[in-house]
């Protein structure tokens, strides 16, 4: 049976801490790719394929963590993907080698999309209309701030306790996490409306993308700013490292400036605009039944 909800309140700030986990096991530890190098006796450029190891099963991994909460419930998938994640961060903070490092942050990856997906779905489950599109914001705010955080967190961890700190606490959140999962998420997919896991009708949402060159695009412009954000996020801590000489670069202005700017764009004040009387086309490229050809 569907446990009641709590707040829109409680939700949001649950759905905020889980989308943030999947930025903060990307970008808290880049701080101590010097001292994970000489810790793991691997080169610098060597401990740089991390990033990797991580990012290429997420990626994978996000076409089918939605099939599987579709099959065995949202709750239970968070849930077994967090205990996942747990032993990644394990492993990760008491790696001997580089080889079970990467392993352990693949694992890492393998589990984190579930946070990001099934947060999605679970805001489509409790949530219509303006409801649903403000929880959205609340999720993706959390989403974008916590790259700005991440960096600054992890700076101050290896100064204080060394790089293994940084991975103890990549284990301490996701069993916050955990716990508040058990006693407030409810599962918002009842058993009558799960459905088998369908690989055919996975490749054939994909082909949707090809077939639907507008929404395929949207997906693109989606991707794209996820790996710009990743992309200058190593530049930035890069950069700080040239500027600060030594020690790890964990000022606020080396990495607050972009997500500053998104969270003004998403929550600046509204632009008015005029209302255009003409009717629009449902979709680019196509035509109102008003307009002449």
């Amino acid at each position: 049976m569907m446990r009641p909800p709590t707040t829109p309140a409680t939700i949001a700030v649950l759905l905020g801490g889980l989308a943030g986990l999947a930025p903060f096991a990307l970008d808290t530890y880049l701080p101590g790719f010097p001292e994970i190098a000489i810790s793991l006796a691997a080169t610098r450029a060597t401990v740089q394929q991390s990033l990797t190891s991580y990012l290429a099963p997420y990626a994978a991994m996000m076409l089918v963590h939605g099939p599987l909460s579709d099959r065995y419930g949202r709750r239970r998938t968070i849930m077994v993907a967090l205990l996942v994640f747990c032993a990644g961060s394990l492993g990760c903070a008491t790696a001997q080698s580089i080889e079970a490092f990467f392993a352990f942050r693949m694992l890492q990856g393998l589990s984190v999309g579930a946070t990001t997906v099934v947060g999605r779905a679970l805001v489509r489950d409790l949530f219509e209309g303006a409801a649903a599109q403000r929880q959205f914001a609340l999720v993706n705010l959390a989403f974008t701030l916590a790259p700005a955080v991440a960096p600054i967190l992890g700076g101050y961890l290896l100064t204080i306790a060394g790089w293994r700190s940084i991975f103890w606490f990549l284990l301490l959140y996701p069993l916050i996490l955990l716990m508040v999962c058990w006693r407030w998420l409810p599962e918002t997919l009842p058993r009558e409306r799960r459905v088998l896991l369908q690989p055919v009708l996975l490749v054939r949402n994909l082909v949707t993308l090809v077939e639907k060159p507008v929404l395929g695009a949207l997906v693109l412009m989606m991707a794209a700013t996820s790996v710009a954000s990743s992309v200058t996020s190593s530049r930035r801590l890069h950069s700080c490292a040239i500027c600060s000489g030594s020690g790890p670069p964990s000022s606020p202005g080396c990495f607050s400036p972009p997500p500053a700017a998104l969270c003004w764009g998403r929550t600046g004040p509204p632009v008015e605009r005029e209302q255009d009387p003409r009717p629009r086309p449902s979709c680019w490229g196509c035509r109102s039944p008003q307009q002449p050809r």
